[in-house]
């Protein structure tokens, strides 16, 4: 997935989704990226400023610490079900 193309589903998504279900769980159960670590409060704050759509580097971080360039589209739906 492109960083773009993230960024755009997380202002369109809320924070009660399959897709920040998603994130979360790649970002501290799957491991995702291991160069990038972040604490949970680190996590929270950026994902709200982030869905907010009001700040682009804490979706970066996000984007990066989840490992999102691996992704392909859609594969949270239903994912955490």
């Amino acid at each position: 997935m492109e960083f773009n193309a993230f960024y755009r589903k997380c202002r369109e998504e809320s924070t009660v989704s399959d897709f920040e279900s998603y994130l979360s769980y790649c970002i501290f159960e799957k491991g995702g990226n291991k160069q990038e670590t972040i604490s949970l409060e680190e996590y929270s704050a950026m994902r709200d400023r982030a869905f907010d759509g009001l700040d682009e580097e804490a979706a970066r971080r996000l984007f990066e610490a989840a490992g999102a360039i691996h992704w392909r589209e859609g594969e949270w739906e239903g994912a955490m079900k």
